[in-house]
């Protein structure tokens, strides 16, 4: 099977953002993970996890603005402090108004978080 179009191309460049070993996810995702984690689903049980928040980064190539998060599962929870920060064109103090309501754009979180703030847990 081949993959091509705007999901595919964001799927590449969220991947170069990021470092070996670390899993970045895009604000879709993030809402599906935080529904699951929060109803306690099998797919949660079966996965122990959290993420963080790592805000909205501009990524040049494609010349849009995604909500970005780390996915930590719980056995690799002391890895976290070993990335640096994201390779992206910059992380963006964006809040959500009626012009850039997009599902890709805003932040995984509602709310604004303090950069690398634990944001949900699944024990």
């Amino acid at each position: 099977m081949m993959y091509v179009g705007l999901s595919e191309l964001i799927g590449r460049e969220v991947s170069d953002i990021g470092c070996g070993g670390q899993i970045i996810i895009t604000a879709p995702i993030v809402r599906w993970l935080r529904i699951n984690l929060a109803q306690r689903t099998e797919w949660a049980k079966a996965h122990p996890c959290f993420y963080l928040d790592m805000g909205v980064h501009h990524i040049e190539d494609l010349r849009i603005d995604l909500g970005i998060a780390q996915l930590v599962p719980m056995d690799l929870m002391e890895r976290v402090g070993m990335f640096p920060p994201l390779r992206s064109g910059g992380r963006l103090d964006i809040s959500r108004t009626a012009e850039n309501h997009y599902s890709l754009l805003i932040s995984p979180v509602p709310h604004r978080c303090p950069r690398r703030a634990a944001t949900s847990l699944v024990a």
